[in-house]
């Protein structure tokens, strides 16, 4: 019985066969490699559209947020304004009220001492004059005394 080894050139094709097993295995391994690589590739074809669509959502939110920022910016510069106006309006108001009460207090201290000169010129008269020679204060004149009295 005569095996592979014996036959002439049988050392060839056994050296050709195993070259061609090593090729074989190789180009399992390339084929599986290329096969992984287009499987990746068409993941990440995949996440690229996602994405895109994504960055287009993103894209529009960013727009309306900035309209809204305009309009919030614009309402913001009415308010601030209006606060500016009120405040100039307030203080106009206390400039007047304060006005008001200094010539309050003015024709408060005026009245006071017209009040307290004319009292003081009636005790003159009566001291000058005699009981008989002056005459009695009449209703009106004795309410207006108490009135610049009172103040």
């Amino acid at each position: 019985m005569f095996t592979e080894l014996s036959l002439p050139g049988a050392r060839t094709y056994h050296r050709q066969n195993l070259l061609y097993e090593k090729l074989k295995m190789k180009e399992k391994e390339v084929m599986s490699f290329l096969h992984n690589l287009e499987m990746e590739y068409v993941e990440a074809c995949k996440n690229n559209q996602e994405l895109k669509k994504e960055i287009n959502l993103y894209h529009k939110k960013l727009v309306i947020l900035k309209q809204e920022s305009k309009k919030l910016q614009a309402d913001w510069a009415i308010i601030h304004q209006y606060l500016v106006d009120l405040n100039l309006s307030c203080k106009d108001e206390q400039e007047k009220t304060s006005n008001l009460e200094t010539q309050e207090h003015q024709v408060s201290e005026t009245a006071r001492e017209l009040g307290l000169a004319t009292a003081q010129e009636e005790s003159i008269l009566q001291n000058k004059l005699s009981p008989q020679e002056f005459p009695a204060p009449s209703p009106a004149s004795q309410s207006s005394l108490d009135e610049f009295s009172s103040i």
